[in-house]
């Protein structure tokens, strides 16, 4: 009778199997330790409700205008400037498709030369509550060559300013950052790009 020879396997398989199940273990744990640490965090700076923002003024015309002026600006170079009163921003952060993360949540106030804005942005976490960030600032926008310049002199969370160490933070990583993705946007837009960006009686120009 014919014998038949059996050969094991030479255990490949089972190792790539348990090098993926490992592998897999190691991104379930890494998940969990960043849902424990930002359900942490988030349950320190935001709170269960918006505080209430400032009244503002605005319709569904205020929009039209102010997204013709808009378009207007950055689609002709010729166009060398634009001024958007304070309702026709608020109507373009209300309005805007590109912004509708924002969720209508943020309001600005245009001073003489700077502006505070306002922001109670709702966060969601899985298995948590609706959530909010709850904080408002005040900026000075400028342009530094091609560049732009965020002078942020104060910052409120829940309604009280934070301390200087809090506000260096700040200074230090989040506003360059945001300097640096308006700057590369900005760029992007060759000869339609704003040279120049200010607050002006109350009033927002944007120039070239």
């Amino acid at each position: 009778m014919a014998t038949q020879n059996r050969r094991g396997g030479c255990g490949c398989c089972g190792c790539l199997f348990a090098s993926f199940l490992f592998l897999l273990a190691l991104i379930l744990v890494g998940l969990g330790f960043f849902y424990f640490n930002a359900t942490k965090n988030l349950s320190r700076v935001a709170a269960t409700g918006p505080v209430a923002s400032p009244a503002t003024t605005f319709n569904r015309q205020t929009y039209t205008a102010a997204r013709q002026k808009f378009d207007l600006f950055f689609a002709d170079p010729a166009q060398r400037s634009v001024t958007l009163s304070n309702p026709e921003v608020n109507a373009l952060l209300a309005e805007s498709p590109e912004l509708r993360v924002l969720s209508h949540s943020a309001v600005v106030v245009l001073n003489q030369n700077s502006a505070e804005v306002y922001c109670r942005l709702p966060v969601e976490l899985p298995l948590l509550p609706r959530r909010y960030l709850n904080c408002a600032f005040q900026v000075r926008p400028s342009m530094r060559a091609d560049e732009f310049d965020l002078d942020i002199s104060r910052i409120e969370r829940e309604g009280k300013p934070l301390g200087a160490a809090e506000i260096r933070q700040y200074q230090i990583v989040v506003v360059p950052l945001i300097q640096k993705t308006l700057s590369g946007l900005n760029k992007i837009q060759g000869d339609r790009s704003v040279r120049d960006v200010r607050i002006e009686n109350g009033n927002l120009v944007l120039a070239r």
